[in-house]
């Protein structure tokens, strides 16, 4: 495996591994199986792929077309060993409607309701509403892996706020600069210029990841992502990106996973 001339040679920590496309990356996402899911599109065709990998490993699992359309379907999320898709309404409207579940382990699709709209997840259960024309909204209780009916809830949506128990997410998403003390760490590390944007951060035991874009000629930035250990006071990983994309990265299961240039996923074992 290459890597490319972005990544500071002196650095302590390199890639585990890259996954590239030549399509868009439009969603990344991991399972508690220790998956990573994600969502490509290819613009000029207007398809849509979803993709499967080994989190440890960057391992192809599977790929899948868009299941049962070519474009107008995006991942909902991921919940335990499923993943969530939703339809569109119409082409021409932004709403969301139609819901379907694809097992993680093989790629094949469970179930699948068109006139569902997702609302939540949690345990072994999808919450989701369904708009009658006389009766108004009704929201449905299903199995998350069969998609059968469990329970009607009526229209009370607060009933299921107060009945179901939010499941906190494992994975590290980033935040801004939480402290004077990180602003004066990443103002020692990074490059020199104005921020173009606040800088984003994930802090992890014994290090931090930076994400921080530097204004550089009229409309133009320099994106960079710097994982630092304030003890040595030293860079130990630094990616030089061409596109600035804040929030595409997080940190599960000891990898920090981000998204480059918005074709490649980079997996960095931060311990």
């Amino acid at each position: 495996m290459t890597f490319g001339s972005g990544f500071l040679k002196s650095s302590s920590l390199r890639p585990a591994w890259t996954y590239s496309t030549v399509f868009a990356l439009w969603r990344i996402v991991t399972s508690a199986s220790g998956r990573l899911i994600g969502e490509e599109r290819d613009l000029a065709k207007k398809e849509v792929r979803f993709f499967c990998l080994d989190q440890q490993t960057g391992k192809v699992i599977w790929k899948t077309d868009g299941l049962h359309d070519r474009w107008w379907v995006g991942m909902e999320g991921v919940h335990r060993d499923v993943m969530l898709l939703h339809g569109f309404a119409s082409p021409d409207l932004p709403g969301n409607r139609g819901l379907s579940a694809v097992d993680i382990a093989t790629g094949n699709r469970l179930w699948k309701h068109d006139e569902l709209m997702f609302l939540r997840a949690t345990g072994t259960s999808v919450f989701a509403s369904k708009h009658e024309t006389v009766a108004g909204e009704s929201i449905l209780e299903l199995d998350y892996r069969s998609g059968a009916l469990l329970k009607s809830w009526g229209a009370n949506r607060q009933a299921v706020q107060q009945a179901v128990d939010e499941e906190s997410p494992t994975a590290l998403y980033p935040t801004h600069l939480l402290s004077p003390a990180d602003e004066a760490e990443l103002q020692r590390h990074s490059p020199s210029g104005e921020w173009a944007a606040d800088p984003q951060m994930i802090r992890r035991d014994h290090v931090v990841v930076f994400h921080v874009a530097i204004k550089k000629e009229p409309g133009a930035v320099h994106p960079v992502l710097l994982i630092v250990d304030p003890a040595k006071k030293a860079v130990i990983f630094r990616d030089e990106l061409e596109v600035h994309t804040p929030g595409s990265f997080f940190v599960e299961s000891g990898f920090l996973f981000y998204l480059k240039n918005r074709s490649t996923i980079i997996a960095v074992n931060i311990g």
